[in-house]
This record gives C-alpha cells, sequence and structure tokens, in this order.
C-alpha cells in the first residue's frame, strides 16, 4: 500500500500516538469536512517516516478510544504498514452521519488545519443531513401511500406488502414511526407547492397562482412539471434556410432543474421549492443551499452528494429520476454557471426565455375581445391554455356541455381570432391568442 507524501484536506500525520487526541479531532474534523479521512501514525508532520512502536493491545486501545470518545461513534479502519524497516499505522475513516463531535465538540478541516466549527456552520452540517428526514417523527401516523406504490410499481418494481414499501423506502425511523420522508411521499402529503406568474419582468404585478399539494411528493412534482411544460412555446422562423423551430426554454433543463430542487430541497426547515413564471424567463428555487461538503466546483461538474439521499434512492425507484449527476452540466450546458444562483439557504436556477411569452406580446392587443368573452369562452380558453393537446370531448367531460356546444363556441373563436388550431385534428394543439392573466 502506498501512502500519501504530504498533509491536506483529508490527510494527517502524526510522529507517535501520543498524539492520538489530536489525531482523532483530525479524523472527526475531515469527516465533517468531506465524509472520509485518513491519520498516519508514525509519520512526521514533513512526511518522513520515524515509525512506532506497536504492542499486544495497542490497535485496540487506539479502535475504542476512537469510539469511545466520539459522538456518533466512529469506527475506524486499522492498518499496521511496513516502510524501511520501520512500523506506521494508517486509520482509516468514512461516515455521513454529521455533525460528528470529539468530546462534545465539533471541528472541521479547513486545508490541513483543524478548528472549532462555529455555530452557523454546525447548523448548515445539520441542515445537510439526510438523518433529520428519516428520523424525525411526523406528526401524521395514519399515512398511506397508495400513490407512491402506483409509480414503483409503474417502474417494473413489484411490492409484495405496505410493509415491504415501508422497508424499501425508508418510511420509518429506527423507532418504528413514520418519519418526515413518509409524510412526503404519503397520500396525505401537505407540503405546498406553488407556481406562480407574473406580468412582467418582476413580482410587482401578480398574475395567478397553482398550488400543487394533498397527493404523494413524486405525484406533484410530475404534475408541476407537467403543467410548466404546457407553458412552453416554440418559436417558429422561415428564411432561406428553412424553418426552424425553437421552444420558448429547454424542456430537459427545466425537468432537471425542478427535480433537482426538490430532491435536494431541506423539507425540515419547512419551506417547499417553487416556480417563478415571469415574460422573460423562469426561476426554480430551492432552499437549504448546496451540502455542507459538497465543494461548488465539484457542484458544477455533476458530483452528485443529495442532501436527502434516501429521497432520491425513492425518486429513482419510482423511475422519476434514471440516473444522478447529469443534470447540473446539462443546464450549465444550455444556460450557463450563471443561470445558478447559490447562497448559503437558497438555490436559485433561472431559465432565460428565447423570446418574451405570448401571453406577453398579447397583453396590449385582443383585450376588447377578452372583455367580450362568455364565461363558457374564459373557461374554455383556459383550459386550453393549461392543456394545449385537450380534446373536444374532454372539454365536453369537463364542462358538463354538448360536444356540438363546445365545438360551436371554438368556431366563433377562431373566426374572432381569439383562438387558433395548430396542427391536425388528432395531434394537434389549441393556441389561445389573448392574454387570459388579468382574468384569473
Amino acid at each position: 500500500m502506498s501512502r500519501a507524501d504530504k498533509e491536506s484536506e483529508t490527510v494527517e500525520f502524526k510522529s507517535s500516538l501520543s498524539e492520538l487526541k489530536e489525531g482523532i479531532v483530525s479524523m472527526v474534523a475531515m469527516l465533517n469536512k468531506t465524509g472520509s479521512g485518513t491519520v498516519y501514525f508514525g509519520i512526521a508532520d514533513d512526511g518522513n517516516l520515524v515509525g512506532v512502536n506497536i504492542g499486544k493491545d495497542t490497535l485496540k486501545n487506539l479502535t475504542s478510544t476512537v469510539f469511545d470518545s466520539t459522538d456518533p461513534h466512529i469506527i475506524p479502519s486499522v492498518e499496521v504498514l511496513e516502510e524501511a524497516g520501520k512500523n506506521y499505522i494508517c486509520v482509516k475513516v468514512t461516515g455521513n452521519s454529521r455533525p460528528y463531535l470529539y468530546k462534545g465538540v465539533v471541528y472541521v478541516r479547513t486545508g490541513e488545519e483543524d478548528r472549532k466549527a462555529p455555530a452557523d456552520e454546525i447548523r448548515r452540517m445539520f441542515r445537510s443531513s439526510e438523518d433529520l428526514l428519516i428520523q424525525t417523527v411526523s406528526s401524521n401516523q395514519n399515512l398511506e401511500f397508495n400513490g407512491l406504490k402506483k409509480f414503483v410499481e409503474k417502474n417494473g418494481k413489484h411490492i409484495t406488502s405496505k410493509k415491504a414499501l415501508i422497508e424499501s423506502c425508508n418510511l420509518k425511523n429506527t423507532q418504528g414511526q413514520y418519519n418526515i420522508q413518509a409524510h412526503l411521499l404519503s397520500d396525505q402529503n401537505d407540503a405546498q407547492i406553488i407556481v406562480a406568474v407574473f406580468k412582467g419582468t418582476d413580482r410587482t404585478n401578480f398574475s395567478r397562482r397553482d398550488t400543487f399539494t394533498g397527493r404523494c411528493l413524486i405525484q406533484v412534482v410530475e404534475d408541476v412539471n407537467n403543467y410548466v411544460q404546457n407553458m412552453n412555446e416554440t418559436i417558429t422562423v422561415v428564411d432561406s434556410k428553412g424553418r426552424i423551430d425553437t421552444p420558448l426554454f429547454d424542456s430537459s433543463a427545466f425537468k432537471e432543474a425542478w427535480i433537482n430542487a426538490c430532491v435536494h430541497n431541506s423539507w425540515m426547515i419547512g419551506n417547499p421549492p417553487y416556480v417563478h413564471v415571469f415574460d422573460d424567463r423562469i426561476e426554480i428555487i430551492s432552499f437549504g443551499g448546496l451540502p455542507y461538503w459538497l465543494p461548488l466546483d465539484k457542484f458544477y461538474d455533476g458530483v452528485s452528494q443529495p442532501v436527502n439521499e434516501s429521497l432520491m434512492n425513492v425518486f429513482m425507484m419510482s423511475g422519476l429520476v434514471e440516473h444522478t449527476g447529469h443534470g447540473v452540466p446539462e443546464i450549465v450546458a444550455r444556460y450557463g454557471k450563471d443561470s445558478i444562483a447559490i447562497s448559503e439557504g437558497m438555490v436559485k436556477v433561472t431559465l432565460k426565455f428565447k423570446t418574451i411569452r405570448t401571453a406577453a406580446r398579447l397583453r396590449s392587443i385582443n383585450q376588447d375581445e377578452v372583455a367580450l368573452l362568455s364565461d363558457v369562452e374564459r373557461r374554455m380558453l383556459i383550459l386550453m391554455f393549461e392543456n394545449p393537446r385537450i380534446t373536444l370531448d374532454e372539454l365536453s367531460e369537463e364542462l358538463g356541455m354538448k360536444r356540438s356546444t363546445i365545438a360551436s363556441h371554438c368556431s366563433g373563436m377562431q373566426n374572432r381570432g381569439i383562438l387558433q388550431r395548430s396542427g391536425s385534428k388528432k395531434t394537434g394543439s389549441w393556441v389561445v391568442k389573448v392574454d387570459l392573466e388579468e382574468n384569473n
């Protein structure tokens, strides 16, 4: 086995076992910073091998001292190595149960130095701990998981019983009680995710908002994605080179940003992620910031270390996420690093539109026609705006009216320039030509 040549953020040298206390501090500090670390006993600070004397109980005492003086308890991997006729000890530690303490004190590694962590840093460690989502008891212990079961089985996983679903999705804590993860994934999930639409490019002129709640989080996440995707528009440019169709925003980038926001959100602080739609952009906001231990450069490179790793695993089981790590690079490739703004308590992804939304372009025109719309026509247009591929039969069922009546209204609005049909009758879509947001 080759040893490290110098100290670093994950490597510490101690010349003898008389420095065991300092060595354990380094183990704690490295675990809190990166989740792993190595301490060598018998190597001087400059990297020169000095060796240690190893007795009958040396390794046993070392292991028990590390275990007894740390919280959560650290169980190290200890190995005696030999080089140039001298023995030295390699102690490796790994773990993600931050924060780790040595005799009641939290330490963190910065470069080659260990330091006491201030209160705000300790809070960030707690917020980045998946154990909080798994171990915290839900206020509702009467939960059902029909929606979750449907998604898991739809992805090819056969669930034999509710108990099997609970175990595979980590829905109970170590005391056998439903946890916060169970609450989020249950049919009784009451976390309210909001999609808000604004007139203009700031938040001064509110247009409408839709709230998604009361269903398994996976269903809610999918519903929000579908809802926003229906707002996408295709911009067509015809020139000497032919026809070029460009979407208002990249649908794949939005989906990645939205799912990342939900998986990495610090649900324990009580703020669900949300989506804001403006005339010129979409903003996806999640709370909690980056995981404490994830460096910014690795984040942009796509290193996946989700705060809620167990929740991510359930998303993958359900088929909502195929694999991890490619979302951020995909967003950066299409919108640049500046599209992701990171603060201590928040991550905001901004997807700028290729052009302004149709609703914004039409805001100043056709408003006389909007004022003359009947209640039925207005309700029809809202349904068509939210689902451009809705059929006449679906409109008839939704509004409780005859299909012939719906068709007559459609024809009349098309003649007035309020409504347009794009594509064929079977596979085409509706294009609402007026701005209804003022009236929603």
